[in-house]
């Protein structure tokens, strides 16, 4: 990847939004791009980073995880984001962990760069207040619902931001088609179709949807097989 490429990614990142150029030269040339293959961890949980990351391309896990080993998925980063911020606090063990999902290749920026960067250019800081408050909201939603709502509902209101993100308009409604699995809604009724297994099967359930963002209980769920 070559510097002016680095340069534009990096002038595209809401994290570096308004940063001068002779700010974006000097970051794009201390900036290298790394290779992460499937399941590598950019850092795990009690691990320090002195980087930070920019997703060029694949998919990263911000997760936690028990003592034994049980993780739980808070969110996956995609293409265009930047993660591992906290490293510009201190150098304690970090209480998530962040993991690839699939091959990815990451533009990685060293933590003293950024905070020479910031020394000079201080609105840095600004943007990455905002970029906390945003994921602290989007931390908050995912925990009212772990509270407060029971598993088919968490996994119908999953599927419908899927659906919102990365799904096409079809004939039969709105198509999510990723690794063999189909997901179909239409009518406030999401279909799941899969040819993963030995035998396919279909999963559906009816949604109440009460605006574009909250949802009521999954009313039914249920597993046939397809003929």
């Amino acid at each position: 990847m070559e510097s002016s490429a680095r340069r534009k990614f990096i002038a595209d990142s809401n994290w570096f939004e308004g940063a001068p150029s002779e700010i974006l030269d000097r970051l794009a040339e201390s900036a290298s791009v790394k290779q992460y293959t499937t399941n590598s961890y950019l850092w795990s949980m009690g691990e320090t980073n002195t980087e930070v990351f920019g997703v060029v391309s694949g998919r990263m896990r911000m997760y936690i995880a028990s003592t034994m080993g049980q993780e739980f998925a808070l969110i996956d980063r995609e293409q265009g984001a930047w993660l591992g911020e906290a490293c510009l606090l201190d150098d304690e063990g970090r209480l998530i962990g962040a993991r690839a999902m699939e091959p990815s290749r990451v533009l990685v920026i060293p933590r003293q760069a950024l905070k020479d960067a910031a020394e000079d250019w201080p609105q840095l800081y600004r943007n990455l207040f905002f970029h906390q408050v945003l994921t602290s909201r989007g931390l908050y939603v995912l925990y009212s619902a772990v509270l407060f709502y029971p598993l088919k509902a968490r996994v119908a209101g999953r599927l419908l931001d899927l659906l919102r993100e990365h799904g096409r308009t079809v004939n039969a409604g709105i198509l999510l088609c990723k690794s063999g699995i189909q997901v179909v809604a239409c009518n406030q009724v999401v279909y799941i179709e899969s040819k993963c297994f030995a035998h396919s099967f279909r999963l559906y359930f009816c949604l109440r949807l009460r605006n574009a963002r909250c949802f009521e209980l999954a009313r039914k769920l249920q597993s046939v097989k397809c003929q």
